[in-house]
């Protein structure tokens, strides 16, 4: 079977906000992780924010980092930065979440 080779996501106009924190990325993703779409941004990507934090594998930040870098919109984040994007930031309550799933 042939593998195919994704992007983890691409930029829809100038304005978005994506963060892949804690997950395996396995080899299907392509080394630069992202996909651009000038499109519709017309190569404008002062509004993006793609990032990831802690992810492992393959796919992944660290075996691809001169890939990822050649990307002006995509960043490996910090701790402190990966925070702000934790589920308890954003919600009150949690307890409708399957913490097994």
């Amino acid at each position: 079977m042939h593998l195919r080779i994704l992007a983890l996501g691409r930029p829809w106009r100038n304005h978005s906000t994506v963060i892949y924190m804690n997950s395996f990325i396995d080899r299907h993703i392509q080394p630069q992780g992202w996909a651009t779409w000038y499109a519709n941004t017309l190569g404008d990507y002062s509004h993006i924010y793609y990032a990831e934090y802690n992810n492992y594998g393959p796919g992944s930040w660290g075996p691809n980092v001169v890939a990822r870098e050649t990307l002006n919109f995509t960043r490996l984040i910090n701790a402190t930065e990966a925070n702000q994007f934790q589920l308890h930031e954003w919600y009150d309550d949690l307890s409708w979440i399957d913490g097994k799933a």
